[in-house]
C-alpha cells in the first residue's frame, strides 16, 4: 500500500473521486456529502458502534477488522498563561453549548457523536494520542510542525 500525502480532507476526497486513490480514512463529516450523493461507498466506521447518520455502514469490528480503533476529535485550547477563571468560563460555556439540542442535532447530522472531557482528561487524551502516533509519523518521515 502506498501512502499519498494530501494537505487536507478536501484534496484527499478529490483524489478518491478522480480514481487517484482507492481507499481513504477520513472523518464522517468529511465524507457525508459524497456518501449521501452516492459518489462513494463507506466500507466501515471506526468506533464501538454505528453512526446514526449512516446506520447501514458497519463498524470495522462488524466488517471483520478486530481491534481497530481510530477516531476524530476536536477540542478547544487556550494560550498558555490564560487566567484559570477565563479557562473555567470557557469550559462551562462549551459544556452548555454541547448539551444544547441544536448542537446535539447538528453534530449527529454530521455523523459525529458529541462528548466532552474536562481539561485534565483532554490533556491526557492529547498526551496519549501524541505517544501513539509519534512512531507512525516518524516512520512516515512526517516532520514536526
Amino acid at each position: 500500500m502506498m501512502h499519498v500525502p494530501y494537505k487536507g480532507a478536501g484534496e484527499a476526497m478529490v483524489g478518491l473521486l478522480s480514481g487517484s486513490v482507492d481507499v481513504l480514512l477520513l472523518s464522517t463529516a468529511s465524507v457525508l456529502a459524497q456518501v449521501n450523493g452516492r459518489q462513494i461507498r463507506l466500507l466501515a466506521i471506526s468506533g464501538a458502534e454505528r453512526v446514526a447518520a449512516m446506520p447501514g455502514v458497519p463498524t470495522f469490528a462488524e466488517a471483520g477488522v478486530k481491534n481497530f480503533s481510530l477516531f476524530n476529535w476536536s477540542g478547544l485550547a487556550a494560550p498558555k498563561g490564560t487566567p484559570p477563571e477565563v479557562v473555567a468560563k470557557l469550559e462551562a460555556a462549551v459544556h452548555k453549548a454541547v448539551q444544547s439540542q441544536d448542537i446535539q442535532s447538528f453534530l449527529a447530522n454530521m455523523g459525529s457523536k458529541p462528548g466532552q472531557l474536562d481539561r485534565k482528561d483532554f490533556a491526557e487524551l492529547i498526551r496519549k494520542e501524541t505517544a501513539q502516533w509519534a512512531p507512525v509519523a516518524q516512520k512516515a518521515n512526517i516532520e514536526k510542525q
